[in-house]
């Protein structure tokens, strides 16, 4: 990006970071639709089987943010949506996250607890 913003990104006092190649406006949904995939055909990373659109980006950056501790509200202005589910369709929560958020399991007690000192077994 820094790189992209010193070197490649049109002068303008726009304040959107990709513009066109004009410089005097941002790109469009579909230069973007058109460019990602022709980018990542280009680097290193294994796409086999995977997205390579906007959207594999949009949610990218959606679990980044998700997974370094930021709420769906921050995760929802950052992507610019108006509705809070659609962030919360791009973010994946990971396992380790999740694990975070999870409750202990309380100790088994009643019944519950004589089935499993019987191995489950039931009687009669």
């Amino acid at each position: 990006m820094e790189d992209y913003i010193e070197n490649g990104r049109p002068n303008s006092a726009n304040e959107h970071i990709f513009l066109n190649r004009y410089g005097y406006g941002v790109i469009s949904g579909a230069t973007v639709s058109q460019i990602a995939p022709q980018t990542f055909s280009r680097t290193d990373i294994d796409c086999k089987g995977k997205k390579r659109g906007p959207h594999a980006l949009r949610s990218s950056l959606a679990t980044a943010l998700l997974t370094e501790g930021n709420d769906y509200i921050a995760i929802q202005k950052v992507l610019g949506h108006r509705d809070i589910q659609s962030a919360k369709s791009y973010a994946r929560a990971d396992v380790e996250h999740l694990r975070g958020s999870a409750l202990s399991v309380p100790s088994p007690i009643g019944n519950f607890e004589m089935l499993l000192k019987l191995g489950g077994a039931v009687n009669g």
